[in-house]
């Protein structure tokens, strides 16, 4: 059966197996929670599996839109109730200016977006601006070039301080958190996370 698919052209996708027409019309998603939603029926779910479950849905059933399409969805309530944006840029020197060219075509301006894999330090980042927005840029990793480097991008109007206390950079994880306060006396705290391929799981 395994030649018979084979020369059928078929491929398997999200581990699903897909015909040579159904997978034309299906798309490959990254989920590495897709092992939890997977187990067997009867297993006992601790509070983290079913954490990891949630996200397993999240992650299948989301959908991707162009920046067309998202402005065609976009509702000026989106503005009043925050919004936060993430990109893997792959590398700011060759990447931020095309990104930041993508922010300003939307209609809707992020109240915080993070990055990752900046490759650029703190001392470096007034190079990379963009409108409408105050940079936190985190350190790099000691020795390392590429593939580390965080950072957030807060909107002018608010109010934001780096958390220190949920910030660090370890060659296993980097992390770079603000804390924004409100008119009304209240804070919200928000942040990037990033585990580089080659990091610790139990760090």
């Amino acid at each position: 059966h395994q030649n018979c698919f084979k020369k059928s052209n078929g491929e398997v996708i999200n581990r699903n197996s897909y015909c040579s027409q159904c997978k034309l019309n299906t798309e490959s998603r990254y989920n590495p929670f897709r092992n939890i939603s997977e187990h067997e029926n009867g297993h006992e779910h601790d509070d983290n599996d079913d954490f990891t479950l949630r996200l397993s849905n999240m992650l299948e059933n989301c959908k991707s839109f162009d920046i067309d399409e998202f402005n065609e969805l976009y509702s000026n309530d989106w503005s009043t109730q925050g919004s936060i944006m993430f990109q893997n840029i792959d590398g700011n020197k060759s990447n931020f200016d095309t990104f930041a060219a993508q922010v300003q075509r939307m209609k809707l301006k992020f109240s915080v977006i993070g990055l990752s894999e900046t490759n650029v330090c703190a001392d470096s980042s007034a190079v990379y601006e963009l409108p409408g927005y105050t940079s936190f840029y985190q350190e790099i990793t000691e020795d390392k070039s590429k593939g580390t480097g965080v950072c957030l991008y807060v909107s002018n109007s608010l109010s934001a301080t780096v958390n220190e206390k949920f910030s660090s950079v370890t060659t296993n994880l980097e992390t770079l958190f603000v804390t924004i306060n409100k008119s009304d006396n209240k804070s919200t705290t928000v942040g990037v996370v990033y585990r580089p391929p080659s990091g610790v799981l139990n760090d």
